[in-house]
C-alpha cells in the first residue's frame, strides 16, 4: 500500500510504562483501572477500584484521553487492549501498561483499532509460566504496526470509531428493550 510504513509501538509512543501500586480505599479516592476493567476493547469503570487520594500518583501515570491500555499480566488477560475515554481522573494499576501515542507520529485510535484484533498475538508475546505470564514494556515496544499517512489514519479511525459508537448505542437500546419486556411480562403474568 502506497505511503504506508512499518513502525513499532516504541517508535510511535511518547510514554510507555506500567501503572502504579495503589493503596485501595472504599470511597473518596481516585479511579484505578485494573485488568478486570479492560474487556472487549472497552474500559468498564464499574469494575474499577479507588486509591487513596493522598497516595502520590506521578503525573505521567495519570491517564490522558486516548491513552492505550494493555493488560500485562496473566494467562487469558494479558494482551487485552482498550483506549481511554474516561473523563474523571484515573490511573492504572501495575498489571496494566499505559501506552501514550505521539500524535505527530500516529493516531491513537488507529493504533488501538490495529491492536484490538491482535490481542491473542499480543498475549503470546508474554513470558513466564504457571498463569503468571508477564508482558514486559520492552516487548510491547517491539509490537509492529503498519501505518498509512496520518490523514488516512485519522479517516480510518473516524469510520471505525463511528461504527463502535453505533454498536454501543444498539447494546444500550437492547438492554432498555429487555428491561421493558421484563416489566411487561411481570405485569401481565406475575
Amino acid at each position: 500500500m502506497k505511503g504506508w510504513k512499518e513502525a513499532t509501538i516504541g517508535e510511535i509512543s511518547c510514554y510507555l510504562n506500567r501503572g502504579f501500586s495503589p493503596k485501595y480505599v472504599e470511597s473518596d479516592g481516585d479511579i484505578v483501572i485494573n485488568q478486570k476493567c479492560i474487556r472487549n476493547g472497552r474500559i468498564d469503570v464499574s469494575l474499577s477500584r479507588l486509591t487513596d487520594k493522598n497516595k502520590i500518583i506521578t503525573r505521567e501515570k495519570i491517564l490522558q484521553k486516548e491513552d492505550i491500555l494493555i493488560n500485562s499480566t496473566g494467562i487469558g488477560t494479558a494482551g487485552r487492549v482498550a483506549i481511554n475515554r474516561i473523563e474523571e481522573k484515573a490511573t492504572a494499576d501495575s498489571h496494566v501498561s499505559i501506552v501514550r501515542i505521539d500524535k505527530n507520529k500516529a493516531d491513537p485510535f488507529f493504533v488501538f483499532y490495529n491492536l484490538r484484533p491482535r490481542e491473542a498475538d499480543i498475549e503470546s508475546f508474554a513470558e513466564g509460566s504457571t498463569g503468571q505470564i508477564e508482558l514486559g514494556r520492552e516487548r510491547i515496544k517491539l509490537i509492529d504496526i503498519l501505518l498509512p499517512p496520518l490523514p488516512e489514519q485519522k479517516a480510518i479511525a473516524a469510520v471505525l470509531s463511528s461504527l463502535d459508537d453505533k454498536i454501543d448505542l444498539l447494546h444500550r437500546q437492547n438492554k432498555t428493550l429487555e428491561a421493558m419486556a421484563e416489566t411487561l411480562f411481570r405485569q401481565w403474568f406475575v
